[in-house]
């Protein structure tokens, strides 16, 4: 449990967990009201942002469900912070439950808790609220279906029968393969409708190269029934220098559609193998996290895959492909722009996160 005004004064009250107390009850453990009741008032200080930030990343497992209740509008946290805790909510798949009473900003905790949770509503004091809360979380439930199609969406019917007199809302949805393609290197960006920029800083003046994977109705089917997406270099299209080239996730790494290797499936540091694009000779040399910087002023930090080969090095990015290339002297030829437009889903449309 967390309390917030200021960033300052954002601190973690304690740590509460819910036990069985017989019958399907539940209770906590150790009791938080008296902690609650300890609260002290706030001054005209909302850290909003600031503070479900700070409560993501200081649970180490990140699977619990994050309840948020709020009296007051967001004027404290460090400026890019509302864009940050919508990308870490969406990139962690964190379910929010929010609730404000007060004068409260509503459109900022339905964009918190649209994703994966509920926003319930403002009501004119804490009374109650808690047992509503503790009432939705009990009865969440999680199916999982184990699809054997590889990629792509797909329609799956969904059938909740319930007693007489009770509500039940529901979300379903199926990307098959799209957490595999999120996890996997490549040397192109992996999923349908990403856009990834590359400054090019071998032309004066540098640059811009874009590459963006088509939709995956334009993806083929190659050797080994592996699915490859199509990657168009946009920068050169339409023109001479059009190719489109393929890519499909290979384990932990990627293959184009006539199974050749862009990335081996399982990376192990020293292994080398012919890349198919450029014929040079690939050796992974380990992995490094790399910290890149938006327009905005902000950044985003990736674990990169560290690829040597005769006249430099690469570092590839999961879901991203190539994001830096330095030849052997340590001059920059190639780097990322910026965070890139990265899809959720098969079906495109793209955000920074």
């Amino acid at each position: 449990m967390y309390t917030f005004s200021s960033p300052s004064r954002t601190q973690l009250v304690g740590q509460y967990e819910a036990v069985d107390t017989g019958g399907g009850a539940l209770a906590w453990s150790p009791d938080p009201i008296s902690a609650i009741d300890a609260i002290s008032g706030g001054d005209s200080s909302t850290a909003l942002f600031y503070a479900v930030r700070r409560a993501i990343l200081e649970d180490p497992e990140r699977d619990d469900i994050l309840v948020v209740f709020s009296d007051g509008k967001e004027n404290s946290s460090p400026q890019g912070a509302r864009e940050d805790v919508l990308n870490l909510i969406e990139q962690e798949r964190i379910v929010v439950f929010s609730l404000g009473f007060g004068n409260v900003d509503q459109a900022d905790l339905r964009a918190m808790s649209s994703p994966y949770g509920a926003f319930l509503g403002v009501r004119p004091s804490l009374v109650g609220l808690f047992s509503e809360v503790a009432a939705r979380v009990q009865s969440i439930y999680t199916v999982v279906y184990d699809t054997p199609v590889s990629f792509g969406s797909h329609r799956l019917d969904m059938r909740v029968r319930i007693s007489r007199g009770r509500r039940v809302r529901h979300v379903a949805t199926i990307e098959a393969g799209i957490d595999f393609a999120r996890q996997a290197y490549g040397r192109f960006p992996m999923l349908p409708g990403t856009v990834v920029e590359l400054t090019d800083f071998t032309k004066a003046p540098p640059e811009t190269l874009t590459y963006t994977v088509l939709p995956a109705d334009q993806a083929v089917t190659g050797k080994d029934s592996l699915f490859a997406f199509a990657i168009e270099p946009s920068h050169a299209c339409p023109g001479p220098d059009c190719t489109i080239v393929y890519q499909g996730p290979y384990g932990q790494g990627a293959r184009d559609e006539d199974g050749r290797v862009y990335f081996p499936a399982e990376p192990v540091v020293g292994e080398s193998w012919k890349d198919p694009i450029s014929g040079e000779q690939f050796t992974l040399a380990g992995f490094e996290t790399l910290t890149f910087f938006g327009g905005t002023g902000q950044k985003r930090r990736y674990r990169c895959a560290k690829i040597t080969f005769p006249g430099g090095t690469h570092w590839f990015a999961p879901e991203i492909g190539l994001v830096r290339t330095r030849d052997s002297s340590g001059t920059t030829l190639l780097e990322l722009a910026s965070p890139p437009c990265l899809s959720d889903s098969f079906s495109g449309g793209c955000q920074v996160r």
